[in-house]
């Protein structure tokens, strides 16, 4: 089986800290484009809202789905369900059998990043990785020659045998709920499966973004902290060049930032 994974960049808040929205922001809107295809995602499709017109200028030549959150002013979950009702809501194209979600104002996070959070999701790529290819087994020595025993007429006929139980299939890529972290706190990017989408678009309010459900479902953490410090980049530096730039350590739930 191949498994599908579209990317999905939040990118339509108004960015009041920052001054501007953040997909205006230097190069962060492409960058992130960029790093979703890079990392192995098939397709992107990006949530704009604040500044549309200007926003939407810049994917030009990005080959990108772009969806408007026309609601972006109630906060990143807004940006959350417009993203994932996009997909749900297109029954003219097949469906991945899940979603990547990032955010726009993550400038260290790069293809590496979601690389690692996908790369559990791609069994056929695993496989083929020498680390994991099973040694064939020894090859048995055949038996020395016997004389087969004389025949004897069955005192009855035995029933056929049933055929086992079909045993329940293990997981599907479309119920994975997948995150990196770094140094143990969650952050993004996020892997939703398919299943999961309804759910998530069900409770995503506010600013909350998924971490109401996440908070009640079982989500593997893949570590990424000797890769980036995913930190979403919350203002632009001052004028003082000793001044850092302000962030949040590291954005935590899918959708959830400070606002963009």
């Amino acid at each position: 089986m191949t498994v599908t994974v579209h990317g999905l960049l939040l990118a339509a808040g108004a960015g009041r800290r920052m001054g501007t929205p953040k997909a205006l922001v230097d190069d962060w809107l492409v960058r992130s484009v960029g790093v979703l295809r890079e990392g192995g995602c098939a397709d992107v499709t990006v949530v704009l809202g604040a500044e549309f017109e200007r926003a939407r200028a810049l994917l030009a030549n990005a080959q990108v789905r772009i969806v408007e959150a026309t609601d972006w002013a109630d906060g990143m979950g807004a940006s959350l369900r417009a993203g994932l009702a996009a997909f749900a809501g297109d029954p003219g194209t097949e469906q991945p059998e899940a979603v990547l979600v990032t955010l726009v104002d993550l400038p260290d996070v790069g293809a590496d990043v979601v690389r690692r959070v996908l790369a559990e999701a791609m069994p056929l790529a695993k496989a083929a990785h020498p680390a994991h290819r099973a040694e064939p087994p020894p090859v048995a020595e055949p038996p020395p020659y016997a004389e087969p025993p004389p025949y004897a007429e069955p005192a009855h006929r035995a029933e056929p045998a049933l055929p086992p139980p079909v045993a329940e299939s293990a997981p599907s890529e479309t119920r994975v709920l997948r995150r990196a972290a770094y140094a143990g706190r969650p952050g993004h990017p996020v892997l939703i499966g398919r299943d999961h989408w309804a759910g998530v678009r069900a409770e995503a309010q506010g600013d909350q973004g998924a971490r109401s459900y996440l908070a009640t479902h079982e989500v593997e953490l893949v570590e990424c902290a000797d890769l980036a410090t995913g930190d979403d980049v919350d203002s632009r530096p001052a004028t003082d060049p000793g001044t850092r730039l302000s962030v949040d350590s590291p954005a935590s739930e899918a959708g959830e930032s400070t606002p963009q």
